[in-house]
């Protein structure tokens, strides 16, 4: 069962499409496989979920919640000194 929770994490085992309103009709965005997301409110045709790596906020259908499972392990974001920014840049 998935339920609204400021901790609980999910995993997206696929890619999908996440839409601007519970109707989900217009898209809003799309998120890769791998990324992790927090359930935030439900309707009666989807739930609002919060993306983890940016807080971007967007509705999922409640037919694709089967590409959901229970994160592992919290999200954890990766860290970029400005030695590192710097270090990239000269790679591209």
């Amino acid at each position: 069962m998935f339920l609204p929770s400021s901790i609980i994490e999910y995993i997206c085992t696929q890619d999908l499409d996440l839409y601007n309103s519970p109707t989900c009709r217009e898209l809003a965005t799309q998120v890769a496989q791998g990324r992790q997301l927090k359930i935030i409110t439900s309707s009666e045709k989807a739930l609002e979920v919060q993306l983890c790596e940016d807080g971007y906020l967007a509705w999922i259908p409640r037919e694709k919640l089967t590409s959901l499972e229970p994160a592992k392990t919290p999200y954890s974001g990766c860290l970029l000194y400005t030695s590192d920014a710097a270090d990239e840049e000269d790679s591209v």
